[in-house]
């Protein structure tokens, strides 16, 4: 009955001394296989982060901790801002069933999985719907980040911010959307 929990506070206190004291290698994500669709109440959008997950996060993903990516989205015409929008990815380890719980904020459901693989596949991906009314443009431009929290580590007391593994850099794709062409 303990084993889980105690289980829990060695895998939580290895990974981040791992993530503290060691050479850490570091990620460098960019964006690829963004997908769109003008529609006239709106825009569809889908992309996925490329080498987000590569280095270091296998053992945070399986710290007990609840792990965030944020994805931002922006719709500008001439400069003007006409939406914002953030998108969250969230994964928790379940060390009592042995698997991953993945939330997308777009879809109401969570899904588990159990290999490192999907998981960074799930983590990675993002798609959402904008509201806009895009016939009164004839060009749009979508700005897409990404971005890690800053999260507290209790055992050892500290705050850690998890955008160190992205080199302190958030990746970032700027598109061009001409809605005459679609």
């Amino acid at each position: 009955m303990l084993a889980p929990f105690f289980g829990k506070i060695y895998t939580t206190v290895l990974s981040f001394s791992i993530l503290l004291f060691s050479n850490y290698i570091g990620n460098d994500p960019i964006f690829t296989n963004i997908y769109t669709e003008s529609l006239e109440n709106g825009i569809f959008i889908s992309g996925y982060l490329e080498s987000a997950y590569d280095n270091d996060f296998d053992d945070i993903f399986s710290s007990g901790i609840q792990i965030e990516v944020t994805f931002d989205l922006s719709v500008s015409h001439r400069n003007n801002i006409l939406l914002k929008q953030s998108i969250t990815n969230s994964v928790v380890w379940d060390s009592e069933f042995q698997y991953w719980i993945i939330q997308k904020e777009e879809n109401p459901h969570s899904v588990a999985v159990n290999d490192i693989l999907s998981l960074r596949h799930a983590m990675s991906s993002f798609e959402t719907f904008l509201e806009i009314n895009t016939t009164y443009y004839n060009v749009l431009d979508i700005n897409i980040s990404a971005r890690l929290p800053v999260i507290y580590v209790a055992p050892v007391q500290k705050d850690i911010d998890l955008m160190i593994l992205w080199k302190l850099k958030e990746p970032k794709a700027r598109l061009r959307l001409n809605i005459l062409e679609i």
